[in-house]
């Protein structure tokens, strides 16, 4: 199962930062999954370079992934998402984001 929620839900919820930052959102996969289809409504994907999209990144969009902590190493902003339909298996990170005492995460549901 992959960590990817309603396609529908993560796409409205990648339009709207889009629409409110100006900037086109990059999908950074670490090649765990391969999408043989367009879940991310035709956004460009890239395979096996998150950490260095991250370096040259202006905001990082999060969910299910260790990635995160190099956007906090490269002290760029964080949106955290999370869905009822994502994976229990980053439940550390919602746990370290608490502790952080980041804002309350935006929730597609």
């Amino acid at each position: 199962m992959s960590c990817i929620p309603g396609n529908e839900d993560l796409n409205n919820v990648l339009d709207k930062i889009e629409e409110w930052t100006g900037y086109s959102v990059i999908i950074a996969a670490s090649g765990k999954y391969h999408y043989k289809e367009d879940y991310f409504s035709g956004r460009y994907l890239v395979y096996g370079k998150t950490l260095q999209l991250i370096q040259h990144s202006k905001l990082v969009i999060g969910h299910c992934s260790v990635a995160l902590d190099q956007a906090i190493i490269d002290l760029k902003p964080i949106v955290h998402l999370s869905d009822s339909s994502f994976t229990n298996k980053r439940a550390s990170a919602n746990n370290f984001f608490r502790f952080l005492r980041f804002p309350p995460n935006i929730n597609t549901t």
